[in-house]
């Protein structure tokens, strides 16, 4: 997966979780529970890029405060 994450791309689950640094069954958990959003391009779950970067950007947030 690329190093850097464009906003307007779409991504798969695999590319997502290798660059959130998660598990691909965590980050199908939270796609099919709704914690995080996703759709469907037939039977394959893609993602928007400014949706890895706003949880990359939240979690990194959430990481600086419990420190």
């Amino acid at each position: 997966m690329k190093t850097k994450v464009e906003p307007g791309e779409v991504y798969t689950l695999r590319e997502a979780a290798e660059y959130l640094k998660v598990s691909y069954t965590t980050m199908l958990r939270w796609v099919t529970q709704g914690t995080f959003p996703a759709f469907k391009v037939g039977k394959f779950w893609r993602i928007y890029g400014r949706d890895l970067l706003t949880l990359d950007k939240r979690r990194q947030s959430e990481e600086g405060q419990a420190q």
